[in-house]
């Protein structure tokens, strides 16, 4: 079975973490209801991690800068949203209620 992870290069070094980690964390924030992660490509041929949110019903005054702030503050540096934060209204997912990283990624597939 293939398990989904982010390949992140520091220093020349690669390392691989997964999105779940960091999807789970976010979801503790009390104002996200739902969270996909995903790896975004970047000038050194790895990838930052960036997250797709959506915000509980009736929640104002979040800003991608504070999410990403709020992992800042706990998370490792290689789980940090390097990628950014982007709102949306659904998040994609498979027949069987997984988030479709599938779908995130032909998404960002051309972004560097």
């Amino acid at each position: 079975m293939l398990k989904e992870v982010v390949r992140i290069g520091i220093d020349n070094h690669y390392i691989n973490i997964s999105p779940v980690e960091i999807e789970q964390f976010l979801l503790t924030h009390p104002s996200i209801a739902e969270v996909a992660v995903v790896g975004v490509n970047n000038k050194s041929g790895t990838h930052w991690p960036r997250a797709y949110v959506i915000l509980k019903p009736g929640v104002t005054g979040i800003t991608a800068e504070g999410i990403e702030k709020f992992v800042f503050d706990t998370l490792a540096y290689t789980k940090r949203l390097k990628g950014g934060v982007v709102f949306v209204d659904r998040i994609q997912r498979t027949a069987i209620g997984k988030v479709d990283r599938k779908y995130y990624r032909n998404l960002v597939k051309d972004e560097v």
